[in-house]
């Protein structure tokens, strides 16, 4: 009897383990739910400015995909989140840099979703940010839902808009090519 128990917390424990992966600190999550449908963890790393460590970005989605460009287009349910790591971090630095990730898109299609980033760009200086923080942005119905500790503070219309958001991370000018590099790829690779 206590073999059998001893092997079921055995297994009970190892199943714990392989639900996140610990990424500079954090524990990233293997799965999450979304809109009721179950999305994987494409990949993750760590944001770094200098020699800074700002974030951890995490992708998920119905199935991992190493393509950007299928990522960027395609309209189904998908996630990226961001944990605030560094204390350098303040909401006008998280503004900037969301700022300077739009600023990669195309003009034309910038123009197409000025007014929505306007207002999208509030959330950043509405909500104080600090380390610990996470922010989630969660693409369903052709929309996206910003959430920041698990509240919703925004949700922004358009696949143009998730578009130009993802391409942030995962675009031809991305902000961070390592970051990106890590999204699309095997987190557990060095």
């Amino acid at each position: 009897m206590k073999r059998i128990l001893t092997v079921i917390i055995l297994i009970v424990l190892i199943s714990i383990t392989t639900l996140s992966v610990n990424i500079a600190g954090i524990d990233v999550k293997e799965n999450i739910i979304i809109a009721n449908n179950k999305l994987v963890l494409n990949g993750a790393g760590i944001r770094k400015k200098f020699f800074f460590k700002l974030y951890v970005g995490s992708l998920y989605l119905f199935k991992k995909n190493t393509d950007p460009k299928s990522i960027i287009n395609k309209d189904e349910n998908m996630v990226i989140e961001l944990n605030i790591t560094s204390q350098l971090i303040t909401s006008g630095k998280i503004r900037e840099a969301i700022e300077e990730g739009f600023a990669t898109v195309e003009t034309e299609k910038l123009k197409l979703i000025e007014d929505r980033l306007k207002k999208f760009v509030t959330v950043f200086e509405d909500e104080k940010v600090k380390k610990g923080d996470i922010f989630t942005f969660n693409y369903v119905d052709k929309k996206i839902e910003t959430y920041k500790n698990k509240k919703h503070v925004l949700t922004t219309e358009g696949k143009d808009f998730k578009e130009a958001l993802f391409g942030i991370w995962l675009g031809d000018r991305a902000i961070d090519k390592d970051l990106k590099i890590k999204m699309l790829g095997d987190i557990r690779k060095k």
